[in-house]
């Protein structure tokens, strides 16, 4: 029961952690190679890199800098590594404190900034099974810090993953998937107010599996009236689709109030971004044939809107970025990404042609430019175009 429990829930919440894995052992493509027919006319503009052979798999917004996180490679192998930018063009590295030796290779693959205060969380292959071992960071816009934390906090046997990372000015919010006290996987977050000590919570109301059913998370993102978390409820109730596309709402990240979103078949509710006003989910039918979904929430979780999206093959929404009129969505479609423009009622859905062909994306806007990294097993490219 346990092995199918864990099958279930990777295949629902482990995106990003998949992506970065086959990365790292050579499945991936190598360099984000340009895609046939892409040219200048598209609208993208190669920017460089903040260091030779830097990965990027993080871009976040802080004021009037650009922070990007991933790793640099060194003699060895990779460290993880971290740089802002406030014209796109120059990069100052920050500086990177890791304390253990899993640090000390770690690449950083997930984060938030709220206010010059930085969070991150990172992963480094590695032990007997050659699992992915955590490493989480905190610090400012000039240096990050590792904190190292007990074993048991986010790995060892009763972990499934850990999927995503958001923070707000009290609070920094981790979401995965964990065996509860009721003997149950399901929905899990982790707070921390310092972002230094992290405390699990597997067992909340809403987020916990009931009986019958396994909740997974998949994405989290602030909002100024705390977070969003999305996922979705795998059941076996002998009727309707087996899963329904979830997400739930909290004022501080402590307690939450769970909301079915409307799919014609399985579905998962995989990322989330907002605005003042509403957020924009973007997830996946789990059908054979599958398809991009987008749900619109306001402020208190109606749902407001919500549109199918493209697709065809094996779909999986990894990003949306969320400005005052629109969304910017990146969908893995049989493995490569592509980068769609929607409104924020989830309607218009239009591809914006990505310059390279690359099997990990990850876009921002940034003061009205689009922002992109194409990323390979080697190393990332970097572009940017507008975001109108």
């Amino acid at each position: 029961m346990r092995t199918t429990a864990r099958r279930i829930t990777m295949l629902l919440a482990a995106s990003a952690a998949l992506l970065v894995l086959t990365g790292m052992t050579g499945c991936a493509v190598d360099r984000a190679e340009p895609r046939p027919g892409a040219t200048a006319s598209d609208g993208w503009s190669s920017i460089p890199l903040p260091a030779k052979g830097a990965r990027v798999l993080v871009l976040l917004g802080a004021g009037d800098r650009m922070l990007a996180l991933g790793s640099r490679p060194t003699a060895s192998g990779r460290e993880p590594a971290a740089w802002s930018t406030p014209d796109l063009r120059r990069w100052t590295a920050l500086t990177i404190h890791p304390v253990t030796g899993y640090g000390r290779v770690a690449e950083l693959v997930k984060g938030a900034v709220t206010h010059g205060r930085v969070v991150a969380y990172g992963q480094a292959f590695g032990g007997a099974h050659s699992n992915p071992r955590p490493t989480v960071w905190n610090g400012t816009l000039h240096a990050l810090t590792e904190h190292e934390q007990p074993f048991t906090m986010f790995g060892g046997e009763d972990a499934l993953d850990v999927a995503a990372e958001a923070a707000d000015d009290r609070t920094a919010l981790l979401v995965g998937s964990w065996l509860g006290m009721s003997g149950r996987y399901g929905a899990t977050v982790w707070r921390s107010a310092s972002g230094t000590t992290w405390r699990r919570y597997a067992d909340l109301a809403s987020l916990a599996s009931a009986p019958g059913e396994q909740t997974s998370a998949a994405g989290v993102a602030a909002s100024t009236h705390g977070f969003v978390v999305t996922g979705a409820s795998q059941h076996n109730t002998g009727s309707g689709p087996p899963s329904t596309a979830l997400a739930w709402i909290s004022g501080d990240g402590s307690t939450w109030s769970r909301i079915a979103l409307p799919a014609a078949e399985s579905a998962v509710a995989s990322r989330a971004a907002c605005t003042a006003t509403a957020c924009v989910v973007i997830g996946s039918t789990l059908a054979a044939t599958q398809h991009a979904l987008c749900w619109s929430l306001d402020n208190g979780g109606r749902v407001i809107a919500a549109s199918e999206g493209p697709g065809e093959g094996l779909v999986e929404a990894t990003q949306v970025v969320a400005a005052a009129d629109r969304a910017w969505a990146v969908v893995d479609v049989d493995r490569v990404a592509h980068a769609f423009a929607i409104d924020q009622g989830c309607t218009d859905w239009h591809e914006i042609t990505l310059p390279g062909k690359a099997e990990t994306a990850v876009l921002n806007d940034f003061h009205g430019r689009l922002v992109l990294a194409e990323t390979g097993s080697e190393d990332s490219r970097l572009w940017v175009r507008t975001a109108q």
